[in-house]
């Protein structure tokens, strides 16, 4: 069975964006098939699916308009779920983001 990785990529300058494209490139490596998922789209984690998070932090901040978003995700029910964070100045976030 083929692994399919799902990808939500929030990038505002476009670096995070830069890290995924190479995250990305090395899963097809693998043979991993990826799947971009559009923030307006509504998500639906397929059986035994995985998925890639990506979104930048500034200065322990995110955006509310991300946590809405993140909030608004469907219970996984076993989903992977692999997050990359950028950040410029501190891993804070991680604490409350690990709910």
């Amino acid at each position: 069975m083929s692994r399919i990785m799902d990808v939500i990529c929030f990038s505002g300058t476009g670096n995070t964006r830069l890290i995924v494209n190479h995250i990305e490139n090395a899963l097809k490596e693998t043979g991993i098939e990826i799947c971009h998922i559009h923030s307006n789209e509504t998500y639906s984690p397929a059986e035994n699916g995985e998925l890639l998070l990506a979104f930048p932090a500034n200065s322990q901040f995110v955006s509310p308009y991300l946590w809405k978003f993140i909030r608004s995700l469907p219970l996984g029910k076993g989903t992977k779920v692999y997050v990359v964070l950028t950040f410029n100045d501190s891993a804070y976030i991680l604490t409350p983001l690990k709910k």
